[in-house]
């Protein structure tokens, strides 16, 4: 059953709501539906990976005005210093939504006349280009229209300022003016266009839909406020350039007017930037018909996440001419980490559908890997190949995973000799770099600097949880990694010389005897005898029975190390402690080193973010852990109650997305506001779970007689 939902119009949520359109190659537009940008991250054109790996930011705002008479409206918003929004536009939204490729806003309430405005943004996959249409319903005459881009040229982690400025940061600018206009043109389809070139040779066209002018009306616009940069402790304020003005006006208005923003190529004709978006564009009226007024939606909160989410897998997914390929680790700011893409894959890949991108980046990192190291991130950069404890055994769980959905023989054997070198390097591997242990354990080793395992926060150059030793899920993953060598070694005939000649080295006759090895070990060492929960940690010092979430993924990985009654035993502990609605807790409130507020510096939120913040991803392997020990029926049902619950939260926040982290004692939701490894887990959760369709309908039920 659906039923109609109007719009919340408070301030306090449209800036709460963020929206987000990824092109496809590592780019995006983003705001918020109040039209004011709270991250120095927002903006309408946000280009891809460039060779070195970095991102530009080059289209921050609009401010766009409508005159009807002598009476001028904006429907623009901005905030700028000491908390002042001028001017207010969303006092006249009236309606807004978001849709695959694109995000509407629509504008009314005008007194002098009826006016409707409905403003659209639209980006194309594999383009670095931006679209805004603006379609007018109503009485024009009179009406008078124009919009002023506000441009910057800068790293998306960087602001922009008029006069220079040098930061404790180390960003640096020198105030110079940020363009310098190149030409002026009319396309053969009659488009006005005009090319700007920034300071690092990056070029920037407008192209407006004919009928359209240009006035060149250069500006600064200063001061802008970003308040989620403000409250993280970073530089907050920022200046933004305005090259001129684009105008229409009177009956002209009865057609669309189209404005692209479209990084262009040197000596290239203007037209040649400006994408097809699919070739949809519509008249006014048709528009007006296709975006509805209020939204209809399933009562059933499970299926509309469904829904949701499964539109937004396709967010994460990069592919552009630089050879960045994979799944992105979280938007605004994170980019193509091995280990997140590794373990969104599952998720946000095989369950919809995509198989062959799945195939495609498992390639790639195999290309990209070296003596059995997968590379830590794709980008360039000198943590490229630093080595972690898990990233590489996450790799042969990937590949498993892919194979049972694919049975994609001819990939497997492709990457065949990687996953001997993952093998070998872990067996034979010293110094700070994880290797297996007397006890067929993997240890690591490190002198406080850096963190191997996922919990990876450094704080003056310390690592906030280093787990040196053998943390619990590093074991988890070593064992599925020798099982699942010794698996698809039997089921597609394959022999693997280089790892069984390693194996031999440390004096095990063959791969069995290792897996029960490292069995019989981990079950001693790890499983409290008396409270049944699992260390997080064993320790050259001694052993760690923090209570952690780690210890989940002894049960939640393909080859589980624990029985069930183990895994019973463990989850109720876990439970217990860590559980909340909205993820889990990366640490139990009952340790002294337990950190129940994210925010504050930078400090501040890296001591607290693996220390109790609560990170959404770990449901997944909570679930997988419910159906594995109490059987499908059971966890299902548990399940389900999981992700109500979840999705009640994330709704009662305002929210769109899926974030990285919540605060552990408040819920209130931070990090990255999309994260590719909480959409993935999350998928993955509601495929456990039998969903009535929208045409089911619910039986009463009967009552008995008494």
């Amino acid at each position: 059953m659906r039923h109609q939902v109007a719009p919340d119009l408070r301030l306090e949520t449209l800036m709460r709501k963020e929206w987000l359109l990824p092109n496809g190659r590592g780019g995006y537009a983003s705001g918020t539906f109040a039209g004011i940008n709270t991250r120095k991250y927002h903006g309408l054109l946000i280009s891809g990976f460039d060779d070195k790996g970095s991102r530009y930011l080059h289209v921050g705002a609009l401010e766009e005005k409508v005159t009807i008479g002598e009476h001028r409206y904006f429907f623009s918003a901005h905030k700028y210093y000491a908390d002042t929004i001028y001017p207010r536009g969303f006092m006249h939204l009236v309606d807004y939504g978001q849709a695959p490729s694109l995000v509407w806003f629509r504008f009314g309430n005008f007194h002098e006349c009826d006016l409707s405005i409905l403003k659209v943004i639209r980006v194309h996959k594999g383009y670095e280009a931006a679209q805004v249409e603006y379609f007018f319903q109503g009485d024009l005459k009179g009406v008078d229209f124009c919009v002023y881009p506000l441009v910057t040229a800068r790293n998306i982690h960087q602001v922009m300022t008029q006069a220079p400025y040098h930061s404790e940061r180390g960003d640096e600018w020198t105030g110079s003016l940020p363009f310098v206009f190149e030409r002026v043109e009319t396309t053969p389809g009659g488009w006005f266009g005009l090319t700007m070139k920034n300071k690092v040779d990056q070029r920037l066209s407008f192209i407006l839909s004919k009928g359209s002018e240009y006035t060149d009306k250069q500006d600064w616009y200063h001061s802008f406020q970003y308040d989620s940069e403000m409250g993280r402790g970073y530089e907050y304020i920022e200046d933004l350039y305005c090259p001129g003005k684009f105008s229409s006006a009177g009956d002209r208005l009865r057609d669309p007017l189209r404005l692209v923003f479209a990084m262009a190529q040197e000596g290239k004709a203007i037209d040649g930037s400006v994408p097809d978006f699919d070739g949809r564009e519509m008249s006014c009226q048709d528009a007006f018909k296709l975006i509805p007024s209020q939204k209809a939606e399933s009562r059933d909160i499970i299926q509309r996440w469904k829904g949701k989410l499964s539109s937004q897998a396709d967010d994460f997914w990069v592919e552009n001419p630089g050879g960045h390929t994979g799944i992105m680790a979280g938007y605004p700011w994170f980019g193509l980490w091995s280990r997140d893409m590794l373990q969104s894959m599952e998720g946000l890949l095989l369950i919809s559908g995509s198989a062959s991108r799945a195939k495609k980046m498992l390639l790639t990192l195999a290309q990209q890997s070296r003596g059995g190291l997968v590379p830590n991130i794709l980008e360039e950069s000198d943590r490229r190949y630093e080595f972690l404890g898990d990233s590489s055994l996450w790799f042969i769980v990937a590949l498993f995973q892919y194979i049972r959905v694919t049975r994609d023989q001819k990939a497997l054997e492709m990457v065949w000799p990687t996953v001997q070198e993952i093998i070998v390097r872990y067996l034979h591997q010293e110094g700070e770099h994880p290797v297996m242990d007397q006890d067929g354990l993997i240890m690591l080793a490190g002198d406080g600097s850096k963190a191997a395992t996922w919990m990876d926060a450094i704080v003056f150059d310390r690592a906030v949880t280093p787990r040196y030793g053998k943390p619990v899920e590093i074991q988890a993953l070593w064992y599925n990694s020798l099982m699942i060598l010794g698996e698809l070694s039997r089921e597609y005939q394959l022999s693997y010389p280089l790892a069984a000649d390693a194996i031999r080295q440390r004096n095990f006759p063959d791969l069995d005897e290792l897996c029960s090895y490292v069995k019989t070990n981990f079950l001693s060492k790890f499983v409290h005898p008396d409270l049944g929960y699992l260390a997080d940690v064993v320790g050259v010092k001694g052993t760690s029975w923090q209570v952690r979430p780690n210890q989940l993924f002894a049960s939640g990985l393909p080859f589980p190390l624990l029985t069930r009654p183990q895994a019973k035993l463990m989850l109720r502990t876990v439970e217990r402690e860590l559980l909340t609605p909205y993820g889990l807790k990366t640490l139990s409130p009952k340790d002294m080193e337990y950190k129940g507020y994210y925010g504050g510096s930078q400090v501040d939120r890296d001591r607290a973010y693996h220390q109790g913040t609560v990170w959404p991803w770990l449901l997944g392997m909570y679930g997988r852990s419910l159906t594995y020990a109490w059987g499908p029926k059971a966890g299902q049902a548990r399940i389900e109650e999981i992700l109500k619950g979840l999705f009640c939260h994330i709704e009662s926040l305002g929210i769109e997305y899926i974030p990285e982290i919540f605060s552990a004692d408040d819920g209130h939701a931070d990090g990255a506001f999309h994260q590719a490894w909480s959409v993935a887990e999350i998928l993955g959760m509601i495929g456990q779970v039998k969903i009535p369709s929208a045409k089911t309908k619910i039986q009463p039920k009967r009552r008995l007689r008494s």
